[in-house]
């Protein structure tokens, strides 16, 4: 599903972030990526869409070769990748409901599959009572959740999450490990940065640790 090998990321001769990592996520599997601020987390989860790319190594992420691919390739490689990123990055001009409709809009499906895709999903992660409010009128939980539907209606190849729980309290960051792993038994491969380690080592059966640009695995 997600392979990852030798990967390098440095910007410059000084200044090394990610130094010969590999690691390989199978179909359906939910692995945390753990490690201290500036560890590389957010660079690594970065280069898996192409948001910033590797100074060398290979990413494959299920039929896409990331290495070789055409700069005007990547916005269909988007298209299999769910992220969920800190800052929630919702729309604020749209609603929670626009916000995920416009995933499925972007991949060109029906109107009629739209609603009921957006509702479904908006129901599983809890929020579909809110779904004509702005995100401005959203606690941070129930934006992140928003977020967290968007990520998930078009049901990609892989989800990546970039600090999730950054910017919400314990309750709500429990709460948001619960939908994790609800969505990951319906069979999505996720990837989770996060510097909660031991919220990992509660919902994870393999934890990733980044430190000095460096890998290293523990497996429960």
């Amino acid at each position: 599903m997600l392979q990852v090998y030798d990967l390098h990321k440095s910007y410059g001769p000084a200044d090394p972030v990610i130094t010969g990592i590999s690691f390989v996520i199978d179909k359906g599997e939910m692995v945390f990526l753990s490690g201290p601020s500036g560890a590389g987390k957010s660079t690594l989860i970065r280069m898996l869409y192409l948001e910033e790319k590797p100074t060398s190594g290979k990413i494959k992420l299920g039929p896409f070769d990331l290495n070789n691919m055409a700069k005007r390739n990547i916005p269909l490689l988007r298209r299999h990748v769910g992220v969920v990123f800190q800052d929630f990055r919702l729309i604020p001009d749209r609603t929670a409901a626009e916000n995920v409709a416009l995933a499925l809009e972007v991949i060109g499906e029906r109107r009629g599959e739209i609603r009921k895709k957006t509702e479904d999903i908006l129901r599983l992660v809890g929020i579909l009572r809110k779904k004509d409010l702005y995100p401005d009128q959203l606690s941070g939980g129930e934006a992140q959740r928003a977020a967290l539907a968007r990520a998930v209606v078009t049901e990609p190849l892989v989800i990546l999450a970039d600090e999730p729980t950054g910017n919400l309290d314990e309750k709500n960051s429990v709460e948001l490990f619960d939908l994790f792993k609800k969505i990951n038994i319906r069979g999505s491969s996720i990837l989770i940065a996060t510097h909660e380690v031991d919220m990992a080592r509660k919902y994870g059966r393999r934890i990733l640790h980044l430190e000095n640009g460096t890998l290293r695995e523990e497996l429960r």
